[in-house]
């Protein structure tokens, strides 16, 4: 799969991809910036570092996210805490430093049944989720510190 023209969307702003090919069961981190690196020095896959903010910067409180094809279709969405627009219920909020992780592998009801909390993240590793439609892995996203890996398996609030 060829990233050039995905984006990232929250309510307000959207992040076009750059170009950046991922074999089948492939997977890359989005990072809002740089300091990703310091916060996971052994990460040493596929990285689309951004500038500072997924959309207009994601909400602790609440918030969704999009993904979309270059034609602007909808693939996946999400929501959590207070916002219903991706998912309705929406996934539970979860404490600072905790993720929600995609689980069990392979598993995307469109439901926040979907997803697990987990306090400890961990980038490159652990289990390894397909999203519907798309054959890559989304393996995480870091909502708080604004870090999301396509192929996502887990979002973080901080």
């Amino acid at each position: 799969v060829n990233l050039a023209g995905w984006s990232l969307a929250d309510h307000i702003d959207a992040d076009v991809l750059p170009p950046l090919s991922l074999p089948p069961q492939g997977l890359a981190v989005v990072a809002a910036s740089a300091t990703f690196r310091a916060h996971y020095p052994d990460y040493n896959g596929a990285l689309i570092v951004l500038d500072d903010a997924i959309g207009n910067g994601l909400a602790n409180g609440g918030d969704a996210l999009w993904l979309r094809d270059p034609q602007g279709r909808t693939i996946d969405a999400m929501s959590y805490g207070t916002d219903t627009a991706g998912l309705n219920p929406a996934v539970p909020g979860v404490p600072p430093g905790y993720s929600l992780e995609r689980v069990p592998v392979g598993q995307d009801s469109d439901t926040a049944a979907d997803w697990f909390p987990r306090a400890n993240p961990s980038p490159g590793r652990g289990i390894r989720l397909r999203w519907a439609f798309l054959p890559l892995l989304l393996k995480k996203l870091e909502i708080g510190g604004r870090d999301w890996r396509l192929g996502a398996r887990d979002w973080r609030l901080r």
